[in-house]
C-alpha cells in the first residue's frame, strides 16, 4: 500500500554544505531563490514565525512566471528546529496558495529539511508529513501540490547556487 502521509524528495547539490546551509537560511537569499518577499527581522531562529508573502524566484525567469499567480499569497513558517548546517524543520500549511485553506485551523504538515555532506557535494533531503491528519480531498489535494513544489525548490536552489549567487557580505571588500 502507497505511503500517503508523507513524502520525501532528494537531491545531491554541487555546492559545499556551508554555502548550501547558509542558502536555506540566510533569509535575503531565501527569498531571492524560492521567491518570496520576507517580513522585517525575518529570521530562521528556532520557535521563531518566519512570515511574508509570495514573490517572484529571481533565481529562474520561467519559474518565476509560473508563479505570477500566486505573487502577494501569504507565506508562513513555523520553526520548529534549526540545527546549524544539519537541519532544518517546519510547520506549514502545505502550499495554501494553490489549495486554499477554507479552515484557518486545519492542521499544519511538519517539513524536515537535512543536508549531508558527499565529497564536495551536499545531499539534501525534504520529508514532508502530516497529510493523513486532513479531510480526504485536501490531503489528495495538498500532497499533490507539495510533490510538485519540492521538486520546483530543489530545482530552484540548485539553479541558484550554480549561479553562484552568494548575498552574503564579502570580507575585507
Amino acid at each position: 500500500m502507497a505511503d500517503t502521509n508523507h513524502l520525501e524528495h532528494r537531491i545531491s547539490l554541487c555546492a559545499s554544505h556551508d554555502r548550501v546551509w547558509t542558502a536555506l537560511t540566510d533569509p535575503e537569499q531565501f527569498a531571492y531563490w524560492f521567491g518570496a518577499s520576507l517580513d522585517a527581522g525575518a529570521s530562521f531562529v528556532e520557535g521563531e514565525r518566519l512570515t511574508g508573502t509570495l514573490a517572484p524566484s529571481k533565481a529562474d525567469p520561467q519559474t518565476a512566471r509560473t508563479q505570477k499567480a500566486y505573487f502577494g499569497a501569504s507565506l508562513t513558517l513555523t520553526l520548529e528546529r534549526v540545527e546549524a548546517a544539519r537541519l532544518l524543520s517546519f510547520r506549514w500549511h502545505p502550499f495554501a496558495w494553490e489549495v486554499p485553506v477554507e479552515d484557518p485551523n486545519e492542521p499544519l504538515t511538519h517539513v524536515v529539511v537535512t543536508l549531508s555532506a558527499t565529497g564536495d557535494r551536499t545531499d539534501l533531503t525534504i520529508t514532508e508529513s502530516g497529510f493523513d491528519r486532513f479531510v480526504p480531498a485536501r490531503s489528495t489535494a495538498a500532497r499533490a501540490a507539495s510533490q510538485r513544489g519540492w521538486v520546483r525548490v530543489t530545482y530552484l536552489i540548485e539553479k541558484y547556487l550554480a549561479g553562484a549567487r552568494d548575498l552574503r557580505p564579502h570580507q575585507g571588500a
